[in-house]
């Protein structure tokens, strides 16, 4: 019995050990998509993927930033986009260990990962609804984000926990709101008018 058990020990310490957070065959999925990118943005994405997910276990959240800042350099992109792509890395993958380190830097930034931070991650954050209320509007009037599509995401959102906060605080966000969207209707009133609809049929519960 210990001659066959020190066998497979044998056998397992002579295997190549692989600790990487991607196997070597998905790095290499990411490397022949890489080969076939024409974009710039692709390119960074799939680099950036690469270089964090190649890694052994990164010790920090800037160890990441650090590793997605030549790549974005070397396609003339601001430091900004790393810790951008750094937060999306983040919010998705390594077991949501560096969560509050991305929401941090994306406080700091003032980037739509404030709320897909918070989607996700809300609970892990220790976000309350209200706070989570506020920090979300603030992503929409102070035009973090703008893309119609996602501010209706957000809204929806913020109405499925407005009834935990507070009724006069809520009023008054969504008038605010609806005053500095409703413009967008003369642009575009296909795509905005979704989004407005939501805040002024909330307004009558107000």
């Amino acid at each position: 019995m210990n001659k066959i058990f020190c066998l497979i020990l044998a056998a397992v310490l002579a295997a190549p050990a692989y600790a990487a957070y991607y196997t070597p065959d998905q790095i290499k999925a990411l490397q022949d998509k890489l080969a076939a990118a024409t974009k710039d943005y692709q390119k960074v994405d799939l680099e950036a993927r690469i270089a964090v997910f190649g890694m052994d276990n990164p010790a920090s959240f800037d160890v990441i930033i650090a590793a997605i800042k030549p790549i974005c350099a070397k396609y003339s992109m601001p430091e900004i986009k790393a810790r951008e792509k750094a937060c999306q890395i983040a919010c998705f993958h390594f077991n949501r260990k560096f969560v509050a380190d991305a929401y941090k830097i994306a406080l700091e930034d003032k980037t739509i990962w404030i709320w897909r931070l918070i989607f996700n991650h809300k609970k892990q954050l220790g976000v309350t609804d209200q706070a989570a209320f506020d920090l979300l509007a603030q992503t929409v009037t102070d035009r973090i984000e703008k893309d119609p599509q996602n501010i209706q995401k957000i809204l929806n959102y913020m109405l499925s926990i407005a009834p935990n906060c507070d009724p006069a605080a809520v009023k008054s966000t969504l008038q605010k709101m609806n005053r500095l969207l409703t413009p967008y209707l003369l642009k575009n009133k296909a795509r905005w008018e979704p989004a407005i609809a939501l805040i002024r049929t909330a307004l009558e519960n107000y």
